[in-house]
């Protein structure tokens, strides 16, 4: 993450531990991202966009590496649309 972002320390406000992840090149969708951690855990993101837009996420029930059944990942294309390379695995 190092390569792509300028990470920074934020301190502790809002009862999280914060983090700001600054992109280390100009052409991207976003400005800044920061992150809100309790005891380790991501809880909170705050994202500030190129058009000075702020979008903030608050996760709860958080599962690490669920069991996901790959099934929900299936993906159809719709009648009409072109599908570049092999679609099959």
């Amino acid at each position: 993450a190092t390569d792509s972002f300028r990470v920074s320390d934020l301190g502790h406000f809002d009862s999280l531990d914060w983090i700001r992840l600054q992109p280390r090149i100009a052409d991207t969708d976003f400005r800044e991202i920061r992150l809100g951690f309790a005891g380790g855990e991501i809880v909170r993101m705050t994202l500030k966009d190129k058009l000075g837009q702020t979008t903030d996420l608050k996760f709860r029930a958080f599962e690490r590496n669920p069991k996901l059944d790959p099934e929900r990942f299936h993906f159809v294309p719709p009648p009409g649309v072109d599908v570049i390379g092999n679609p099959e695995p």
